[in-house]
């Protein structure tokens, strides 16, 4: 009985474990392709600080195509704040 209980709660913690970084995995070109309308729409922004969030951008999309989904959702949020955009 105990083993069965153990059993089914690392099954449920794991399943837990991987649902959210799926979910951190796919919201991160939501976001990047959010931040890239925005930049589209012309933001009122420097030039500076437009350059410094493309460099955000990119940096944001190399991680998460190595799979440092935390670090590009990071990254892009830093991005969007920047250019006041939500």
């Amino acid at each position: 009985m105990i083993k069965r209980f153990a059993q089914t709660t690392l099954l449920a913690v794991s399943l837990l474990f991987f649902g959210s970084s799926m979910a951190w995995a796919y919201s991160c070109p939501t976001n990047i392709a959010a931040f890239d309308a925005a930049v589209a729409a012309g933001p009122d922004v420097s030039a500076e600080d437009l350059s410094h969030a493309m460099e955000l951008r990119n940096k944001s999309e190399a991680q998460h195509k190595a799979g440092d989904h935390g670090g590009s959702i990071e990254l892009i949020n830093q991005a969007l704040d920047l250019i006041g955009a939500e």
